[in-house]
């Protein structure tokens, strides 16, 4: 009979967020996730399966979660220009309080030589960009947003800039600084 875990799965999943979190793939050892998560060996391979299976779980839960809160942010704003607004403030909220973004870390850590890392973060990315792409049309519709301004550049702009403002967070660059730094974004919207 197999005895029940003495662990919750999600909280020791969310240890393991954050130990990829500040220290990479490569950078944390099985040893690290297991002082991280509270849990024994034999638990984390029956309940994760190994450190990459662990590594691309972490990575798909900390996508969703940080997609969902964009997503929210950018249809819960009263218009299209605010909703971009929100989107990019939301992020800079949390910038220095959460630790380093996974999905950029990742990114840097893998490239494009991972396949099951770039399926994950380019469903992700697409998703996201499909929304900003949306949100434009909508503030071309409204009047908002010049129709000069084009949905993909735009949707390219806003993700780069995200990345960019993950990148100064992870730097040690202040919320105020973030902020500047969207505004000046926005001013390209018109």
């Amino acid at each position: 009979m197999a005895r029940p875990k003495l662990f919750d799965r999600d909280e020791a999943l969310q240890a393991a967020i954050r130990a990829f979190r500040n220290t990479g793939f490569a950078g944390t050892s099985t040893d690290d996730l297991l002082n991280a998560m509270g849990i024994s060996r034999q638990s984390l391979y029956d309940t994760f399966g190994d450190k990459r299976a662990l590594y691309l779980e972490a990575l798909r839960q900390y996508n969703a979660d940080s997609l969902s809160r964009s997503l929210r942010a950018l249809h819960a704003a009263p218009s299209p220009r605010e909703g971009l607004e929100a989107l990019l403030m939301e992020f800079v909220s949390r910038a220095t309080e959460n630790g380093h973004c996974l999905g950029v870390s990742s990114i840097g850590e893998f490239g494009r030589g991972d396949d099951d890392i770039c399926a994950l973060n380019d469903t992700s990315g697409h998703v996201l960009t499909t929304a900003i792409r949306q949100a434009v049309e909508a503030g071309h519709a409204s009047g908002q947003i010049p129709k000069s301004v084009s949905p993909k550049a735009t949707a390219v702009f806003i993700l780069t800039l995200l990345s960019g403002l993950k990148v100064l967070a992870r730097g040690g660059a202040s919320q105020n600084d973030l902020r500047d730094a969207v505004r000046v974004g926005l001013n390209s919207l018109g």
